[in-house]
């Protein structure tokens, strides 16, 4: 599952790509609207993966908190600096969803580092590729990257956030 706006610095053309190859089974949701979406449709279609690949649009909170418990992982493959700090991975991290985040060097690894989610190179399909099939092929792995993820979550909580937010204004 992804979350966010359908736009260039999301990064979505790279984790749909790495969808090619992966076991079948594996479906990816992409939630939002935005004006990449015929394009990303043009693309889930050249790839063969239009029974995979869905762009859900916008949906309710309730829509958007179910396809979140449904879930298995969060990709989050944002590939530029534009990209403020990805507060979507927070939501991921109170599901337990193993998260994948690239290597922005900013808010984005803030919220969920390396040693939390699997960050791979930005613009990389091969590097989401093969993080996706080591959760889905190591069940010790996605384990450990779902307590991971939920226990990261404890770091922000309410007083911490505050203070957070008011240094960076």
């Amino acid at each position: 599952l992804s979350i966010g706006r359908l736009v260039d610095y999301k990064g979505y053309e790279y984790a749909i790509r790495a969808l090619t190859g992966i076991d079948e089974k594996v479906i990816y949701k992409i939630v939002g609207n935005g004006p990449l979406m015929k394009k990303l449709k043009k693309l889930i279609v050249s790839l063969n993966l239009n029974k995979r690949v869905f762009l859900m649009g916008s949906v309710s909170e309730n829509k958007k908190n179910k396809l979140l418990d449904e879930a298995d992982i969060f990709l989050f493959p944002s590939i530029s600096a534009s990209e403020a700090y990805g507060l979507v991975q927070l939501e991921a991290m109170a599901y337990s969803l193993p998260i994948i985040n690239t290597n922005l060097k900013n808010g984005v690894n803030y919220f969920a580092p390396d040693d939390i989610a699997i960050t791979c190179r930005v613009k990389s399909s091969q590097e989401i590729f093969n993080a996706i099939n080591k959760l889905i092929k190591d069940k010790n792995f996605y384990k450990n990257k779902s307590n991971d993820s939920f226990k990261n979550l404890s770091r922000f909580n309410h007083e911490k956030m505050i203070k957070i937010f008011k240094e960076m204004l």
